[in-house]
């Protein structure tokens, strides 16, 4: 069993604020969802979004479900695939803090660059 939270790249919406919510119905059904052997797959962009995929990936940890994380760099149209047993998870890098940090500093230089 699988279960997809995902959306595009959000604008205005804090993605960490959204998943607040998220976060406390996972816990309250954390039984179910070990029990039911369901394995949970998170694509999210947006404002705030390095936050709030860092709270989905220790809410995993804290309730013992598998999640996987995948940030914005990451087409939620490559997702569904892995989910379903499709294609190869391994082929896509999961979202982590530290590959963020250093996508936002490249960025960043980029952006530099083309303002020189």
């Amino acid at each position: 069993k699988v279960l997809i939270i995902g959306g595009g790249i959000a604008n205005f919406t804090d993605i960490a604020a959204t998943f607040k919510g998220i976060i406390s119905a996972l816990k309250s059904y954390a039984e179910e969802l070990r029990e039911g052997k369901v394995t949970i797959w998170v694509r999210r962009g947006g404002p705030n979004y390095q936050e709030g995929l860092k709270k989905m990936k220790a809410c995993g940890k804290q309730i013992g479900v598998p999640i996987r994380v995948f940030g914005p760099e990451t087409s939620i149209v490559a997702i569904v695939p892995m989910a379903l047993g499709l294609a190869d998870p391994g082929e896509v890098e999961e979202w982590s803090e530290e590959a963020s940090q250093i996508n936002k500093v490249t960025r960043s230089k980029s952006v530099a660059a083309q303002l020189l």
